[in-house]
């Protein structure tokens, strides 16, 4: 896709798209078991904080959505 130059652009896009989703939640993941972080104070993080990630998971998604259907639309 690189070697395109229309789809260039696409695909830089759709890797940072990937390095976000994926590999920045292992990287922080391992930080924390480097730094000696204990499960069981990230449940409890998890717990407290339960309703803004689940607000900002319905808005991650909700944006996928709309690119996902301004993709199709544009089709």
């Amino acid at each position: 896709m690189v070697s395109v130059p229309q789809m260039r652009g696409s695909a830089i896009g759709y890797l940072l798209l990937y390095n976000a989703a994926f590999i920045v939640p292992l990287v922080v993941v391992l930080l924390l078991a480097v730094y000696g972080v204990s499960a069981a104070h990230v449940q409890d993080w998890f717990v407290r904080n339960a309703a803004r990630t689940k607000l900002l998971m319905a808005v991650l998604f909700a944006g996928l959505a709309g690119l996902l259907a301004t993709q199709v639309v544009a089709l």
